[in-house]
Parts: C-alpha cells; structure tokens; sequence
C-alpha cells in the first residue's frame, strides 16, 4: 500500500489539530475524577456519625450529584478515547509512509 504525500499531509495536519483537544478532554477526565472523590467524600461527611462507613459509601454512590458527575467522567472518557483513536490512526499513517520512503531509497 503506498500512502499519498497529501494523505501524509493530512495525517499530520490532523496530529496538530488534536494536541490541544486531547489535552483538554485529558484534563477534564482526571478533573471529573478528582469530582467524583469531592462528592462522595463530602456526601459522606454530610451523614454524621449515625450509619456506618459502608452504609454511608452506598448512599454517596446513589446520590443524584454523584450520579451526575459519574455521567460527565462517563462522557470525557468517551471523548478521550476518541481522540486517542484518530491519534493513533493519523500516527499509524505516518509510520507506514515512513517505512515506504525508506525502503524506496533502498
């Protein structure tokens, strides 16, 4: 298979224009798991001293806000591995253009 100069062209172009949104889905997902931890452990902080750890650690994962985080860290994670995806395939382009110029000089 020979890969195209302006589809290496492409490929490149699109590695660019995916550093800054990867970095920035990258981001949001380790910041929604910082979320995740916030929630619960104030939720359970918000119980006093009634129940015990395991009652309250069940009931911080049925709260509606911890519901709602866990559906934005779902989503970035989806985002992220999107992203990730085209990387690899825009880098996958590369590599095999790199190997086929290679081996045409010999």
């Amino acid at each position: 298979m020979i890969v195209p100069e302006a589809r290496v062209e492409k490929a490149l172009h699109e590695l660019s224009e995916l550093i800054e949104p990867l970095a920035t889905a990258v981001s949001r997902k380790e910041y929604l798991d910082d979320k995740k931890k916030i929630i619960k452990n104030r939720l359970i902080a918000d119980m006093g001293k009634t129940l015990s750890m395991a009652a309250k650690e069940s009931a911080a994962y049925a709260h509606p806000d911890y519901e709602e985080v866990c559906k934005e860290y779902r989503d970035a994670c989806y985002d992220v591995e999107i992203m990730r995806g085209k990387k690899l395939l825009e880098e996958a382009v590369h590599r095999t253009w790199q190997t086929e110029s290679a081996n045409a000089r010999g």
